[in-house]
């Protein structure tokens, strides 16, 4: 069971050649171009809608989801905000955050020139420990302090 076995023979029928091509070949189109097309809706407007859903309390979200003449695409953002806050999750908050304003960026480790990227600012920590910072000074005064006054 799981093994390949030297009598199965894979399917040619399914193969995929020149001559057998998916029907829906090439790049599936962008988020907001489905949006255009299906609700004549731009980003901005996608935008505001989802800041606005972001802003509203439960309650209002409830109210939103329940209206009869509330579109489809606005019941599942505000359904998909409602139910992870119910949740204790913040995943679609993350996602509409990440869509709006980017996501996190993330640095390529080289430069144009092929060397190292580092971006990130240096930061030198030194540690002290203050007891032996204080038993180096009393150190200190033993040594200069042989036993002789000099202020005579």
């Amino acid at each position: 069971m799981g093994k390949f076995s030297s009598t199965n023979q894979p399917a040619k029928a399914n193969r995929f050649s020149s001559t057998n091509q998916p029907a829906n070949r090439g790049r599936k189109p962008k988020f907001f171009k489905r949006l255009k097309k299906a609700y004549s809706i731009e980003r901005p407007e996608f935008e505001a809608i989802c800041q606005h859903l972001l802003c509203c309390t439960k309650e209002e979200l409830r109210e939103i989801m329940e209206h009869d003449t509330t579109p489809i695409l606005v019941i599942n953002i505000a359904r998909a905000i409602f139910m992870d806050t119910q949740a204790g999750r913040i995943s679609t908050v993350k996602d509409l955050c990440s869509m709006f304003w980017g996501g996190r960026s993330q640095g390529a480790g080289a430069t144009a020139g092929g060397e190292p990227g580092d971006e990130s600012p240096r930061i030198e920590i030194e540690i002290v420990d203050r007891r032996s910072v204080e038993e180096a000074q009393v150190l200190e005064l033993k040594e200069g302090d042989d036993g002789q006054d000099t202020d005579q």
